[in-house]
């Protein structure tokens, strides 16, 4: 059906899965505002997994907003360093939107997510047909995040790509500090407009 989903907190609680799947033909859901993470699993030797560690999953048709989120710690690794008989397939993914599926995805902080070992698709902060849109987010690659950050077509726009300090708030739920440089840089479309009426700021 319709709906939105808003000011909620995701926690997977270092179990893997998904936090929000969309689906179903007609399905349209606006997500926004969410703080989502810890969709993560460590584990070890020769382990597979499929469709894990996933942030927002688009499939069947359906369509999906992703607006303002914060998204981060949703990673696949093997314990220790030894990484052997491990793979992945469709998993460590922000974002997973799968063809046939649409999505909007703006102004979102992504950060931590990752699944760099014998992966079939994953490993990308974004995985997403070329029909998506996706402009004006912060795409953080640390050290294990694939450094092309985004796959399956789509093409980022106006994204901030380098890894810039967010300068968030100590101790804050990720409040902005005012020199951020994620302040402003959100979607300047108006209908975007934060409520003091300034430009967009990425995150929630």
């Amino acid at each position: 059906g319709k709906g939105t989903v808003t000011a909620c907190k995701f926690d997977g609680n270092d179990q893997g899965g998904i936090a929000v799947d969309v689906h179903g033909a007609g399905t349209r859901l606006v997500i926004r505002n969410n703080h989502i993470f810890s969709y993560s699993l460590t584990v070890y030797v020769n382990t597979t997994i499929t469709d894990e560690c996933i942030g927002v999953r688009v499939r069947d048709g359906a369509k999906a907003d992703v607006l303002n989120n914060i998204i981060n710690y949703c990673y696949f690794q093997p314990a220790g360093s030894n990484a052997g008989g491990c793979s992945s397939t469709d998993s460590g993914m922000g974002v997973f939107v799968k063809e046939g599926a649409r999505a909007t995805i703006l102004g979102n902080y992504f950060d931590a997510i990752f699944c760099p070992w014998g992966n079939t698709r994953g490993n990308r902060l974004v995985y997403a047909p070329l029909s998506t849109v996706l402009r004006h987010n912060f795409l953080k690659a640390d050290g294990h995040t694939n450094t092309n950050r985004v796959d399956g077509g789509v093409t980022p726009v106006d994204c901030i790509v380098t890894n810039p300090d967010a300068k968030f708030v100590a101790g804050s739920n990720y409040l902005l500090e005012a020199d951020s440089p994620l302040k402003d840089a959100g979607p300047p479309d108006a209908q975007y407009n934060d409520r003091d009426g300034t430009r967009n700021d990425i995150g929630m």
